[in-house]
């Protein structure tokens, strides 16, 4: 059995992991719309649009997020996928 600490460092590297994982992925998938500051005053100009979705799934739902934008898609797609395994915080 872990101790406490030990429990709530496990959980602080997962959290941090997942964190790390969505900054990631979101910078790799949409490069300069996640750092863009834009003015408020000055309207948005149409420009080809780039679709970003970000999927944690402990519980499965993601193979179906995954079909849905095979299905959209209409030149590429660009999937990262990141698997966490831990077994003492599975018990």
């Amino acid at each position: 059995m872990l101790s406490k600490k030990s429990s709530a460092i496990i959980l602080a590297l997962l959290i941090l992991g997942v964190i790390s994982g969505v900054i990631l992925t979101r910078f790799l998938v949409c490069p300069g719309v996640m750092f863009e500051a834009r003015i408020a005053s000055q309207p948005i100009q149409a420009v080809p649009s780039i679709s970003c979705e970000v999927c944690f799934s402990p519980g499965g739902g993601c193979k179906s997020r995954l079909i849905y934008w095979f299905g959209r898609a209409n030149n590429t797609i660009h999937i990262m996928v990141t698997s966490f395994t831990l077994d003492d915080v599975g018990d």
